[in-house]
C-alpha cells in the first residue's frame, strides 16, 4: 500500500501520471474518516475559474469526490505489467 497526503498525490500525479492511476484507493479525511473507495482514475478540474476546484475521479461506480490537500490517500500496489 502506498500512502500519501492529498498536496502528495496531487504533485505524484503531476509528476508521473502513470505512477497513480488505475489503481485501487481509499480516502480519508482529516479526522481519519473513509470519504471514498474505489479505482482512481486520477484527478480532474472542474468550474470555470471563479469555483474552480479539482476532483478525484474514479473508474469504478463511486461518484467524483472533491480533492483536498489534508487528505490521506491510501494506494493498492500498482499491476505488474507483462513486457510484450
Amino acid at each position: 500500500m502506498d500512502t500519501f497526503t492529498g498536496r502528495e498525490l496531487y504533485e505524484a500525479f503531476h509528476a508521473d501520471y502513470d505512477a497513480v492511476t488505475d489503481r485501487d484507493a481509499r480516502i480519508y479525511d482529516e479526522a481519519g474518516r473513509l470519504v471514498a473507495a474505489g479505482h482512481l482514475g486520477g484527478l480532474r478540474p472542474v468550474g470555470d475559474g471563479a469555483s474552480e476546484a479539482t476532483m478525484y475521479s474514479f473508474l469504478s461506480l463511486h461518484d467524483d469526490v472533491r480533492w483536498e490537500p489534508s487528505h490521506r490517500i491510501e494506494l493498492a500496489p500498482q499491476p505488474v505489467r507483462e513486457a510484450r
